[in-house]
């Protein structure tokens, strides 16, 4: 381990957003992490930028909203095959 702590990658990291934006950013990012970190400092420095982009915050929203939706509410629920009883049919009189 060279020796950055999460606090350090997170550092680094905002001076990154600070100089570079976009494309230039990433690549920014990219060397960064090939360059100066070990395995484990990549998996934080993944996890920083995770929590940066709030990305685990936005798929725990979209995962909950998936099972309220109907469809997947209606699935796990087992309804999901069964014919609709016939006044619900809404095609037929």
């Amino acid at each position: 381990m060279s020796g950055w702590s999460r606090e350090a990658i997170s550092v680094r990291v905002e001076e990154l957003a600070r100089d570079q934006h976009g494309d230039a950013f990433v690549a920014a990012v990219e060397r960064f992490g090939s360059e100066e970190l070990d395995p484990d400092e990549r998996e934080i420095l993944s996890d920083v930028l995770m929590e940066r982009a709030g990305l685990r915050g936005r798929i725990g929203e979209a995962a909950g909203e998936r099972v309220r939706s109907g469809w997947t509410r209606r699935m796990l629920k087992g309804e999901i095959g069964r014919r609709p009883p016939r006044g619900n049919r809404g095609d037929r009189p």
